[in-house]
């Protein structure tokens, strides 16, 4: 097993702290003004530096430690909620922005379409499973079984069927007739 591991993609929510932000927090995302509602003890807060710092900087109280936001910083949230500050080259070497919905949206009538065709294979598939269980169990063939499930059933199809399953098996027939 190697010892190396890529990120997975994840998509998470970044806002560059700027002196002109900073002032005038209209443009802050309703995240981070929660955040800064909070107490600065708290996990997630954000708050203004301490005395001896640049001035009106902001300090994030992450889960491990006190974090100063420098202007230009990236304030980030994560996957669980968590905020986190990112220097700008940091940042751009680990994200990149996501140009569509995220996740993406799918048109519905192709939704619907894969959901009726999942149907169909799971039916098919749960049918594949009790022939192929009755011909391991009862070692009696699988058209004695397709015969039992349906008396009128069309020689043609019956073949084709037929050989499907002892494909699936693990017997041979012979293509032309169907016959092992």
């Amino acid at each position: 097993m190697s010892n190396q591991f890529r990120t997975k993609p994840v998509v998470v929510e970044a806002f560059q702290m700027t002196q002109q932000r900073r002032c005038d927090n209209v443009d802050w995302p309703e995240w981070l003004n929660r955040a800064w509602n909070l107490d600065p003890r708290e996990p997630g807060a954000v708050y203004p530096t301490v005395a001896g710092t640049p001035d009106g900087t902001l300090s994030i109280q992450t889960l491990e430690s006190e974090h100063m936001v420098s202007w230009g910083d990236w304030i980030i949230r994560g996957v669980k909620g968590e905020l986190y500050q990112y220097a700008p080259d940091i940042f751009e070497a680990t994200y990149e922005p996501v140009n569509e919905t995220y996740p993406p949206v799918m048109d519905t009538a192709k939704e619907f379409d894969l959901i009726r065709e999942y149907r169909v294979l799971v039916s098919d598939l749960r049918y594949l499973q009790t022939l192929f269980e009755f011909v391991v169990h009862t070692g009696k063939s699988p058209e004695r079984w397709l015969r039992e499930q349906d008396p009128n059933i069309d020689t043609l199809d019956s073949n084709l069927t037929r050989h499907n399953a002892l494909f699936l098996t693990g017997h041979k027939a012979d293509t032309n007739t169907g016959v092992e």
